[in-house]
């Protein structure tokens, strides 16, 4: 893994950042080998779970569903409403705690293998960049070059892929909390017939698309 071309992190001070404060940028070298495999099948099914979890139906009802504003909660076959929030405490409440203890005991397993900044970013979006920029010498020299058509073009081509990647994960996201059905019925209409949800899906899209597309590993070391 190498730092932004022609500037060095200090050793006393983290290595995504210069003696000033400013970003260095990662490009990471890929690997093989025996973890790494099993690695990116692990962030393959979780990626896999997470967008095709709310498609599932069990008893005729989304498996997942947390409808807050209608008041509806579906758990893999366990179905709530809003009455029943002192048992949904339970469940959330149960879910914190183990990731919390996931997270204390077993850190390093979670950040590396499980966690889904780590999943989009690595199995996701840097797998974007190397289809489309290279590998991580043509990216540290892609970046340092001055612009021309084709680093234009490479540029181009990776922000939209971005894009539309984010979009599909906002969108899945999003029917976690409103439904498949709502979610279906939501695309086949103009923006301004739900308003509320379209601005919702557009701010997560742009959310999305910076995290992952830019912001990356600060993320962790700033934020988590």
């Amino acid at each position: 893994m190498s730092a932004g071309a022609g500037e060095e992190a200090s050793t006393t001070q983290l290595s995504t950042v210069d003696t000033a404060g400013r970003r260095l940028w990662i490009y990471p070298s890929d690997v093989s080998g025996r973890f790494r495999t099993r690695r990116t099948w692990v962030s393959g099914v979780l990626l896999f779970v997470f967008l095709l979890l709310p498609w599932f139906r069990i008893d005729g009802h989304q498996s997942v569903l947390l409808d807050i504003w209608n008041g509806r909660f579906a758990i893999l076959g366990l179905r709530f409403r809003s009455h029943d929030a002192p048992m949904l405490l339970f469940v959330f409440g149960g879910a914190a705690v183990l990731l919390a203890f996931v997270t204390s005991v077993w850190g390093r397993l979670w950040c590396g293998w499980a966690c889904p900044q780590t999943v989009f970013v690595d199995v996701v979006f840097r797998r974007v960049e190397r289809w489309i920029e290279g590998d991580a010498v043509r990216r540290r020299q892609l970046d340092a070059a001055s612009w021309s058509a084709m680093k234009l073009f490479k540029k181009a081509l990776k922000w939209s892929a971005y894009l539309l990647i984010s979009l599909i994960l906002s969108h899945s996201f999003l029917a976690y909390f409103i439904g498949t059905e709502a979610l279906a019925a939501m695309m086949a209409h103009a923006p301004a017939q739900n308003i509320g949800s379209f601005v919702a899906m557009a701010g997560m899209t742009l959310a999305v698309l910076f995290d992952f597309g830019w912001l990356r590993e600060q993320f962790c070391t700033l934020l988590c």
